[in-house]
Formats: structure tokens, C-alpha cells, sequence
């Protein structure tokens, strides 16, 4: 939909922001002409960038690694010109798996994420870091997030379910990790399939998930939900709404 669409329905539904992946028609060669209208006519509404996940972070050969962290920087200021607060990334390398073991996988990652971690606090935009769906950096690869940087992390629950984590698991890595966990993806799943369905369409257990958050967790919640009907979008964000007081209380 429209962006100006969005972020109406954004305002309407009294949510504190929109998360927007810098990419297509939000490309940051041109995202403040493109967004930053609506954005600018709904001024309570915040940003959160989504950097473009056909990127990498890391690539053993350092002419690619040099451009596509240059890919990333450009969105992170694209992000800061429009007063973003945070930004989401995917840990995800193009090193060929069989000629590059895990641990020299994870370093190159982590020196890349630590590199783009330090650029946005120059900017004033968290950059925080996603559980992807395969490799180093599924849920229990966060704990190198963890370890290693300071940054924030964002739990993805699709990304969980098709990396073979069940509500119990990822309930017990909230529940450990809260305090580091700044954002989360809610999106709804029928099984081990990134589906990105309406809230309440599919299996996951999200109650379960906002009580391991507790009543004083800060974080964000997002419904990051894939469908072109307003009326399911607009009850995600009802259910949102909800999620939200059950943190609170």
C-alpha cells in the first residue's frame, strides 16, 4: 500500500511507530521524498528502518564486504535523515558454506555488525540485530550478538519456527535474553514457513511469548504481517494493541 496509507493507518490504530525496509520504493536513494511525506504528516508516528536483507553483512572477499557495508551506512544515514530510532538487521554473510567453516563465518559477521553498530550510535539510530532463519545467526546464534557486541536484538517469531524452535524454545529465550531483546517481529505462521500471516492466523503462541517479555520490558512490537487486506492488517494491529497492555500489566 501507499505509504501515506500506512502510516494513516498506523496513527488511527495509536501505535507508536512503522517499520519500513529501505529497499524498493524505499531505496535510500530516495526514501525521504518517498516516505518522508507521510511520515512528516503524521508527526506522533516514529520510524524503524529495516535494512534490505538482500545485502549481506560479510563476504571473505574484502572489495565485496567494503561495498555492501557501504550499502548498509548509506541506509543508516538515509534512516537518520528521517529521525529514525532504530534499525534492523539481518546477520547474514555470502561466504560459500563449504570452503568457510562456522567460526570464521560468525567472526567476519561480527566484525561487520560491530563496524555498523558503532556508525549508527554516530547517527543516533540503534542498530539491532534479527535472528535469521539459517545458519550462525538463528536464535541461539544471537547469544554471539550477545557476547560479542553491545547491540540490541530483534526476535523474529517466523524466523524461530522455520529454524525448528517451538513456542516453548523461543518462550525460554526470551524469558533469558529480555533485557538485550529491543524488538520483536510478530508474524503468524501455519508451520516451519516464513508465511508472515495476520496475527492469530496461524500457530504461534504469542501470549505465551509477551508473558516471558514481563511487565517491564520497553521494547517494540511489530506486526510484520504480508497481506494487501486492510481489515486483517487493521485486527493485527488490534491484537497488537493488546500484546502491548499485556506487557504493560
Amino acid at each position: 500500500m501507499a505509504f501515506s496509507d500506512a502510516v494513516e493507518m498506523v496513527s488511527q490504530a495509536d501505535c507508536d511507530f512503522v517499520e519500513v525496509l529501505f529497499d524498493g520504493r524505499a531505496h535510500p536513494d530516495h526514501v525521504e521524498t518517498t516516505l518522508g511525506p507521510a511520515l512528516d504528516d503524521a508527526p506522533s508516528v516514529g520510524l524503524v528502518a529495516h535494512l534490505p536483507f538482500t545485502v549481506p553483512v560479510w563476504s571473505p572477499f574484502s572489495g565485496q564486504r567494503h561495498g555492501v557495508l557501504e550499502t548498509h551506512r548509506d541506509c543508516l544515514d538515509a534512516a537518520a535523515t528521517l529521525n529514525a530510532e532504530a534499525a534492523v538487521v539481518h546477520p547474514s554473510h555470502a561466504a560459500m558454506g563449504d570452503a568457510y567453516d562456522e567460526p570464521a563465518i560468525t567472526e567476519g559477521v561480527i566484525d561487520s555488525l560491530t563496524e555498523l553498530i558503532a556508525y549508527g550510535d554516530q547517527l543516533g539510530v540503534e542498530v539491532c540485530v534479527e535472528n535469521i532463519q539459517a545458519g550462525p545467526f538463528t536464535l541461539d546464534g544471537l547469544t554471539h550478538v550477545v557476547e560479542e557486541t553491545p547491540a540490541g536484538l530483534v526476535v523474529d517469531t517466523g524466523h524461530a519456527r522455520v529454524s525448528g524452535d517451538g513456542s516453548e524454545k523461543l518462550t525460554k529465550f526470551v524469558a533469558e535474553y529480555r533485557e538485550r531483546i529491543e524488538h520483536v517481529h510478530l508474524n503468524d505462521t501455519r508451520g516451519p514457513s516464513d508465511e508472515h500471516l495476520p496475527l492469530g492466523a496461524g500457530t504461534i503462541d504469542f501470549d505465551s511469548l509477551i508473558a516471558a517479555l514481563g511487565p517491564e520490558w520497553t521494547g517494540r512490537l511489530c506486526a510484520e504481517v504480508i497481506t494487501g487486506d486492510r481489515p486483517s492488517l487493521e485486527q493485527s494491529l488490534d491484537r497488537l494493541s493488546t500484546y502491548s497492555t499485556q506487557c504493560r500489566d
